[in-house]
């Protein structure tokens, strides 16, 4: 797909960025948008020059033939305006449609990119997201394209109705205006306070959404019914909508008395006008089919302060593109002449690394020195909230250390762009990803570089204990793993786990060369538990695997036994020797021996 390029976006310069953002999204319905703002600037004008030789005619007694050139302007110009509506009204939808496509894909390409997924977890990020989406209080890109001609057309109508006023008197547009343009300014910083009303409170405004999605998403729904939660969740969702857009109520309720203001002062303009254009008339210095025009070119210019509520939408739909623009376009990490990622055939070292997560007051992982043996299986035991997970994390490169080193083979992966070392690891995480895709395309996903035949699918299948249980789906390999498709079916928990772990040795086969599990069998029983883990690193054999576990028959499977507690490497050694040590794995190990009356 044509990249899109995009540019920084600011309200006061926004019609002529977002036409380049329109030109790029489709040049022939961007040139027609343009075409459409014009006719919508000089057709009041138009039909009020048609109209006032119409009238002249008619006071003037002009015969039928006479009137019908201004007679038929003027119906001509009705009938092409109803008609070319009806025309702009389809086009500009395709115009926002494909905007809202342009503006999505742009989207995904940012979260797509490979970032750390401290920076993704970010607020300020989620609040861009949140708001490029139109779930910010803002509208969607798309809304922007009518909103803006509507607007736009009716500037340059009143333009044209301050040319045609000028035509008679030099001072009576001027007039016009300077009874007009103070409110026009006190508008737009009202938009401008409105839309960083609306930005700070994206937050609150994400965590309505999810309160609304917790009755939408079928995991929760069922929840939230068997428990009877309907009413609490809405509760929720409305405090949380509320709270966030409280301030920007305030100041739109504000909004609503100074267009009552507005609409006095403007009346008020027009008044003197209208007494003025009359005065004239009645001196014989004006004819009355040159008063039509005027009045009516009066009245165009009155879209100065018409519709003070489009120009309010219009400052609420370009939110999404001045978070878009704050949007990186791609990942610093991959620039030209990055390292390639390290095979780890000799070890893979931890020195001072340190992590905190975004808004800790302490460190989640804080590793003096660490070294995993290519080729080692190495089992991570520690209490829950140890810091187990963001190890492997680290280890993944899904986080950055704070500080520190973290060595592959020698080579410091600060200076190895995170997406080619990730190609090298395989991980199955305890709440991995359900895809509601084939069987198929599940297993591919593993190693999407690397095509796998029916026959190593079905090998994957069977080292996982999946095989059985996908021969029996109607559509085998070919069957979407959803019940909310055609044809779909749903799996066990244990049978997801298993398509999960099937995933994870296609990656092996793909060319990983660090495996994690983190817990991805906790929904087996012990004893399947260990049968699986003895057959599943046999077919592994080789490949440096960390195994996270707090089931201690697990962890005689591993070469060795790592303990982690409040972010430190508490213990270090073979699972013997610890046992030996009467230190936390000793102990936890033996109760849990009690529990099952065997041996330690």
């Amino acid at each position: 797909m044509r990249r899109v390029p995009w540019f920084a976006l600011e309200v006061r310069r926004a019609p002529v960025t977002l036409a380049r953002v329109l030109w790029h999204s489709h040049p022939a319905l961007t040139l027609f948008a343009a075409a459409w703002t014009v006719w919508l600037g000089v057709q009041p004008a138009l039909s009020a020059l048609a109209l006032g030789r119409l009238v002249a005619g008619l006071d003037a007694g002009a015969s039928l033939a006479d009137l019908g050139a201004p007679l038929a302007a003027v119906v001509g110009l009705l009938i092409a305006n109803v008609s070319l509506g009806a025309v702009a009204g389809a086009l500009l939808a395709a115009l926002a449609w494909r905007v809202d496509r342009a503006v999505g894909a742009r989207l995904l390409r940012s979260a797509a990119q490979p970032w750390p997924l401290d920076r993704l977890e970010d607020p300020r990020t989620l609040d861009r997201w949140a708001t490029v989406r139109g779930e910010s209080g803002g509208l969607s890109a798309g809304s922007a394209v009518s909103l803006l001609v509507t607007v736009s057309g009716r500037r340059l109508a009143a333009l044209s109705g301050a040319v045609l006023l000028a035509t008679w008197a030099l001072w009576l547009p001027l007039w016009v205006l300077a009874a007009l343009l103070p409110l026009r300014l006190w508008l737009l910083r009202e938009i401008r306070l409105y839309q960083e009303s609306v930005e700070l409170g994206s937050t609150g405004l994400r965590r309505a959404a999810y309160f609304r999605d917790l009755a939408l998403q079928p995991a929760a729904a069922r929840e939230v019914r068997v428990f009877g939660l309907s009413g609490w969740v809405q509760g929720r969702f409305g405090r949380a909508a509320n709270a966030a857009l409280a301030r920007a109520w305030q100041r739109r309720g504000r909004n609503r008395t100074h267009m009552l203001l507005s609409a006095l002062t403007a009346a008020l303009g027009f008044g003197v006008t209208a007494a003025l254009l009359v005065e004239s008339v009645l001196t014989a210095n004006l004819d009355i089919g040159r008063l039509t025009a005027l009045l009516q070119g009066a009245f165009v210019m009155l879209a100065l302060v018409d519709g003070l509520e489009n120009d309010l939408q219009v400052g609420r739909a370009l939110l999404p593109f001045r978070a878009l623009s704050a949007l990186p376009s791609g990942c610093e990490e991959d620039a030209d002449g990055a390292e390639a990622a390290p095979a780890l055939r000799r070890d893979l070292r931890l020195e001072a690394v340190r992590f905190r997560y975004p808004g800790a007051e302490r460190d989640a992982l804080n590793i003096a020195a660490l070294r995993l043996e290519a080729g080692q299986v190495v089992a991570l035991v520690g209490p829950n909230g140890a810091g187990k997970s963001t190890l492997t994390r680290l280890l993944a490169g899904l986080y950055r250390p704070r500080s520190g080193r973290l060595e592959v083979d020698g080579v410091d992966l600060a200076g190895v762009p995170l997406e080619a070392w990730r190609q090298r690891v395989a991980v199955v995480f305890q709440d991995f990803v359900r895809w509601e895709l084939s069987v198929r395309e599940n297993l591919q996903l593993g190693c999407p570089g690397y095509a796998l035949s029916d026959a190593a699918l079905w090998e994957l299948l069977r080292a996982a204990g999946a095989e059985d249980s996908v021969r029996a789906l109607p559509a085998g390999l070919d069957t979407v793993l959803s019940c909310r498709f055609a044809q779909g079916r749903e799996l066990s928990g244990g049978q997801w786990q298993r398509i999960a772990i099937a995933r994870a040795l296609a990656a092996v086969r793909g060319g990983a060369r660090l495996l994690i599990l983190d817990e991805p069998t906790a929904a087996l029983d012990v004893r399947a538990e260990t049968e699986f883990y003895a057959r599943f690193l046999e077919l592994t054999r080789g490949v440096t695997t960390v195994l996270v576990s707090h089931r201690y028959a697990t962890v005689r499977l591993a070469d060795r036994v790592l303990v982690i507690g409040r972010g430190r490497l508490l213990e270090d050694g073979p699972r013997e020797a610890l046992l030996c040590t009467g230190g936390w794995f000793a102990r936890m190990a033996r109760r849990q021996a009690a529990d099952f009356d065997v041996a330690p």
